[in-house]
C-alpha cells in the first residue's frame, strides 16, 4: 500500500502511527517514503524469485505461474485495504484458476477455444465466491497453453498456493517494515 507521512492516528492496534493509507496507489508519495516503499516492494519481488529458482528448475509451468503471483505481490501491497486484496480470497482465487485451468487443459481439443471457456468458468467461479483477484486469472490461460501432463499438474497446483502464500506473507512483512500494521483489516 503506498503511504504518505501525516499527523499521528491510532492504529487498529492501539498504537500511534503517523502512516496513513493512501486511497489511490497511483498517487505519488513525497520522495521520503518513495525510497523505502519502492525497496520493500523490490526486496519482496526478490524473494518470490529467489523461492522460485531454489523450486522450480527448468518446468516452463512453474515459470509461467509464477508471474501472475508477483503481480498480486505488487497489487496487495499497493491496495491492501482492498477486499480483493484479503488474504483468504486471493488463496481461494489462485486455488479456483489452477483447477479450473487445469481442469480446461485435460480436455482435448484446440488450445485457443478452451482458453477462453476456461477463463470464462474461472471469471464465474470467482464472480459468484466473492473471490475475484484479476491476476490469478492469467493461471487458468497459463495451464491451458502450456498443455502439462497429469503429472506437471499434481506439482503446478500445490506450487502456484505456496507461491500466493508467500507472496501474501510478504506483502505482511513488507507492510510492517514500512511501519504499517494494518495489513491485513480482515482474512476473508
Amino acid at each position: 500500500m503506498v503511504t504518505l507521512m501525516t499527523e499521528p492516528r491510532q492504529s487498529r492496534y492501539g498504537r500511534l502511527s503517523r502512516v496513513q493509507p493512501v486511497s489511490d496507489p497511483t498517487e505519488r508519495p513525497p520522495w521520503s517514503r518513495l525510497l523505502p516503499l519502492v525497496a520493500a516492494e523490490t526486496l519482496g519481488i526478490g524473494v518470490l524469485l529467489l523461492v522460485y529458482s531454489l523450486t522450480s528448475g527448468d518446468d516452463p509451468l512453474s515459470s509461467a505461474i509464477l508471474l501472475p503471483v508477483i503481480v498480486t505481490f505488487a497489487l496487495v501491497f499497493a491496495t491492501a485495504n482492498s477486499p480483493a486484496s484479503r488474504p483468504g480470497r486471493v488463496l481461494a482465487a489462485y486455488a479456483l484458476a489452477g483447477i479450473i485451468g487445469l481442469a480446461a487443459a485435460a480436455v482435448p481439443g484446440p488450445t485457443l477455444p478452451m482458453a477462453i471457456i476456461g477463463t470464462g468458468i474461472t471469471l464465474l467461479a470467482m464472480h459468484l465466491t466473492g473471490t475475484f483477484h484479476a491476476p490469478a486469472i492469467a493461471v487458468t490461460i497459463t495451464a491451458e497453453i502450456a498443455d502439462p501432463s497429469w503429472q506437471q499438474a499434481l506439482i503446478a497446483l500445490p506450487l502456484l498456493l505456496v507461491f500466493a502464500a508467500i507472496a501474501i506473507g510478504l506483502v505482511w512483512m513488507t507492510h510492517r517494515l514500512i511501519g504499517q500494521h494494518d495489513y491485513p483489516e480482515k482474512w476473508w
